[in-house]
């Protein structure tokens, strides 16, 4: 089996980032490309790119995973230390609940990036967005802890060696950078 240093899979994990950077920075472009050359609404082509981001993200990680350092097997995980998965159990379902909570709450076109292609998105008060429990940015916090979650059930000590943790590390910290930009930009 071929492996590749934990650099290379998060270089593959950043590619959509940089998209959604040129995205939130230049949306004339994409607005322009989508319309006349895809012949779609911005924020559905958007969306579909995305989708392929995420498997490009999901299938470095998985090669990465699968090729650093034997698998955990399920026995092995359900004989974890109580607290170590119940926090990434925990993880994960708070992480997808926000992310579910984020596209329930403003949409395809509000995740995708609506109010830059020049579409009318209203300002969100409800949860996740406001109210209580709420959180800034709970699409973001929600991947962070989806990443920190899944990280903290599948890694075994061979994986740390191999960088579990700056793999891990650098995929959250691209999600921190979106949330700066999107604040700053």
């Amino acid at each position: 089996m071929v492996f590749f240093p934990w650099p290379v899979a998060a270089g593959l994990i950043s590619i959509p980032y940089v998209y959604y950077f040129v995205l939130w920075t230049r949306p004339g472009w994409w607005m322009r490309f989508s319309k006349k050359t895809l012949r779609k609404d911005p924020c559905q082509s958007m969306y579909e790119v995305a989708m392929l981001g995420k498997l490009l993200q999901f299938s470095a990680f998985a090669g990465w995973y699968f090729t650093a350092a034997p698998a955990m097997s399920i026995s092995e995980m359900v004989h974890l230390p109580v607290l170590r998965l119940l926090f990434g159990v925990v993880a994960v379902i708070l992480g997808q609940s926000l992310n579910v909570g984020a596209f329930k709450a403003i949409g395809k076109e509000g995740i995708f990036y609506g109010c830059r292609f020049g579409k009318k998105i209203p300002w969100c008060t409800a949860w996740p967005f406001g109210g209580s429990y709420s959180v800034r940015h709970p699409q973001y916090v929600g991947s962070c802890l989806s990443v920190l979650g899944i990280t903290t059930l599948l890694a075994t000590n061979a994986h740390v060696e191999a960088g579990i943790v700056w793999l891990s590390g650098s995929w959250i910290l691209w999600w921190v950078l979106a949330a700066i930009w999107e604040d700053n930009i």
